[in-house]
């Protein structure tokens, strides 16, 4: 490891639910025409599914072009961190239909996503770069969350316990 990249000594293991959840179509859109309108609908999307996240109490853990991982983690034994989870899955899918009606008036396509929920051992910990710090998550729930995702049918929601 490089003298400016460290892990936190805070990294622990804990059982959290994932959310991976990305963007269907819209990415190869942009890139096959780059049209500012898509490009303005796909930013727009990341923000909406950022915001979900936060106010559902989960972080965001990855970001890649077309969308995002993120963990909800219990805050005590009674928590439900993976209705938190489906709710926020929930939630996106409901903002996106209602950014794709503003769009299907200017005949593009529906804007709909792809989710998977898994629960399961998480290893969180802080990835430290230089002056920049973020959390990272890894583990089983992470990438059954991530597999879940891509096979979910259009505006759905593929879930694992």
């Amino acid at each position: 490891m490089a003298d400016d990249e460290n892990t936190n000594s805070n990294e622990k293991e804990r059982r959290a639910t994932a959310l991976s959840i990305s963007v269907c179509g819209y990415i190869e859109l942009f890139v096959e025409h780059e049209n500012p309108v898509i490009l303005n609908t796909i930013s727009i999307y990341l923000g909406l599914v950022r915001e979900h996240i936060i106010s559902n109490g989960g972080f965001v853990t990855e970001s890649r072009t077309d969308g995002f991982t993120a963990c909800f983690t219990p805050e005590d034994e009674s928590d439900s961190h993976a209705m938190k989870a489906l709710v926020c899955a929930a939630q996106i899918h409901k903002a996106c239909a209602a950014l794709s009606s503003d769009r299907n008036s200017k005949n593009l396509p529906e804007l709909q996503v792809q989710a998977g929920v898994a629960t399961g051992a998480i290893a969180l910990g802080s990835i430290e770069s230089g002056t920049n710090e973020r959390l990272a998550a890894l583990g089983p729930a992470i990438l059954k969350a991530n597999r879940l995702q891509p096979a979910a049918k259009l505006g759905g929601t593929l879930i694992n316990s």
